[in-house]
């Protein structure tokens, strides 16, 4: 048995245009409940906004104590941020993709693209921030395990 630990070797905004394009793909050929109303493009875009609202504090939150921001390069991190929106998720930036994501399928105005969000959130989990995890554990021991009891993953 070997325990199979993935490499951060795609930066997640490929795993978030991946998604986007699977999205509009979704909508173009297998379109499923669609709308031409308007009020789906007006939150989605609200949606999107907040998402990179939350992206740029969370940058933002890392270039303020002049940490690494590079996800292919965790072990380059210099500092556990844990407060601002680290203290309500640890992972924020992926968040912010995910809310992103999740605006630009209303935006469509298909109910097909809708959980494609979901896979990203999966995908990201599994590539990106296990890895992330077991290097911040090994940096930063028992404060980033006391962290992650008292944040959690996603939300």
């Amino acid at each position: 048995h070997t325990d199979y630990q993935p490499v951060n070797l795609i930066p997640p905004p490929l795993y978030g245009a991946a998604t986007l394009a699977a999205m509009w793909l979704l909508q173009k050929h297998y379109p499923l409940i669609c709308s031409s109303a308007e009020w789906p493009v007006v939150v989605g875009w609200i949606i999107v906004l907040m998402g990179a609202v939350i992206d740029l504090v969370s940058i933002l939150s890392f270039r303020k104590v002049r940490t690494t921001v590079n996800p292919l390069r965790p072990e380059n991190t210099s500092s556990l941020i844990t407060d601002g929106l680290y203290s309500m998720t640890r992972n924020p930036m992926y968040l912010g993709m995910a809310i992103m994501l999740t605006g630009a399928a209303l935006i469509m105005r298909c109910l097909s693209p809708l959980f494609m969000p979901l896979v990203f959130c999966l995908v990201v989990t599994v590539m990106q921030i296990f890895p992330e995890e077991k290097t911040l554990q090994g940096l930063f021991g028992d404060e980033y395990r006391h962290y992650k009891r008292s944040v959690g993953r996603w939300i």
